[in-house]
């Protein structure tokens, strides 16, 4: 889509909001979802289908939603946050099963599917799963 298709106050997709996203999102049914949602919360919807969401894109969909950016400041950002543990060797000494425990940490942002029927046909063509045709 070209930014003529946007009118006013819509812009499409930067090369790097392309480059956050899955393999499997097709990116010109994603900008057509901003231009039928009026560009409506555009970092949920990029953090939604990204593959990796960041400290910022949390705060963004926060102010999205109307809500405050102070959040408790007890609270460790991301970046201060304890590293994983390393993986502990869960096995017997001698023999057994060999296996790791390993910690992880990753955000999402979900946004729940539109019910109604023509915006569920915009929505579904945004990612398809691999596998499927």
């Amino acid at each position: 889509m070209s930014e003529s298709d946007y009118g006013v106050g819509h812009k499409p997709l930067t090369a790097f909001e392309r480059q956050r996203l899955r393999p499997t999102v097709d990116p010109a049914a994603l900008e057509r979802w901003l231009v039928v949602s009026h560009g409506e919360f555009r970092r949920a919807m990029i953090a939604h289908f990204a593959t990796e969401v960041t400290e910022d894109d949390l705060l963004a969909v926060r102010r999205e939603a109307g809500l405050s950016d102070a959040v408790d400041p007890a609270a460790p950002t991301i970046s201060e946050r304890e590293p994983p543990e390393a993986p502990r060797d869960a096995s017997a000494p001698s023999e057994g099963l060999h296996f790791l425990f390993v910690s992880t940490w990753q955000p999402i942002v979900m946004v729940e599917a539109p019910t109604d029927p023509e915006l569920r046909a915009l929505w579904e063509a945004i990612e398809v799963e691999s596998g499927s045709v």
